[in-house]
């Protein structure tokens, strides 16, 4: 197309059936080892122990380009979904269409009345939609099986709506745990504001030097569902480096550097 990156930023979830994908998914290592070859400057980070949910990310600055500042977005990803809420996204004999799906599940509620809809139930289960408002765009994706359930919700929307986002899309699918990715210009929102549903697994930040973004990654899991021994895992990376910050059961606290 003639255009010349100026930013690249692949990041990805924890699989739930890691021994599933295929090349060259096998690993994280062997995806940062495909994306070298395309972006051999490229620096890998995860965010997150991984005794629980955490993200991998590769990101590869293009230093020959004048970088703008990021378009803000934020991703919700949902694990150990509410059953009866999953219930609603089967194909039954009372199945009407994909549109009336958003309707009576209430998902019509994330975005004004004035945006164009797209979305498609799948046959015998799954649920997915793409919406545009103007210049903004959600974007929703739900696999319902107990074994396995998951959603992954996606919006460019302005980061003082974050909270209020978060707080109607947890409130709708009742997800035990879930992670929150967001890139704009600031730490988009205190964790602390979701305390009295869920407490937090982990959070880390990276500070892109150029134009002052910052990518912001928490993980929550709802109150009740883990064990006490759990506590909140405080990651941040800076100059290269990644920084673990844990904090142990006689509130001492240790940290490590990850080159």
């Amino acid at each position: 197309m003639g255009a010349t990156n100026r930013r690249i930023c692949f990041t990805r979830r924890n699989f739930i059936f890691p021994q599933k994908q295929i090349f060259p998914h096998s690993s994280f290592d062997e995806e940062v080892q495909y994306l070298k070859q395309h972006f051999p400057s490229g620096v890998a980070k995860i965010f997150g122990p991984r005794s629980c949910d955490h993200h991998y990310m590769f990101i590869h600055t293009n230093e020959e380009v004048q970088q703008v500042p990021a378009s803000p977005v934020m991703e919700i990803l949902m694990t150990g979904l509410c059953p009866e809420v999953m219930k609603q996204f089967y194909r039954t004999e009372d199945f009407v269409s994909s549109e009336d799906v958003t309707k009576t599940t209430n998902i019509q509620n994330f975005f004004k009345d004035t945006a164009t809809v797209d979305a498609h139930a799948f046959e015998p289960c799954g649920f997915s939609l793409n919406a545009l408002d103007s210049d903004l765009y959600y974007t929703l994706h739900i696999t319902p099986q107990n074994e396995f359930s998951y959603i992954s919700f996606e919006a460019n929307i302005p980061t003082q709506d974050y909270l209020e986002v978060i707080e109607k899309v947890t409130s709708l699918f009742k997800p035990e745990s879930f992670t929150v990715l967001a890139l704009c210009d600031k730490v988009p929102f205190d964790p602390e504001a979701l305390s009295k549903k869920f407490f937090i697994r982990g959070s880390a930040q990276h500070n892109f030097d150029d134009m002052g973004d910052v990518l912001s990654w928490f993980s929550f899991r709802k109150c009740g569902t883990a064990p006490v021994s759990e506590k909140h895992v405080q990651l941040s990376s800076s100059s290269g480096n990644l920084f673990l910050q844990k904090e142990s059961d006689n509130e001492s606290q240790q940290q490590i550097t990850v080159q």
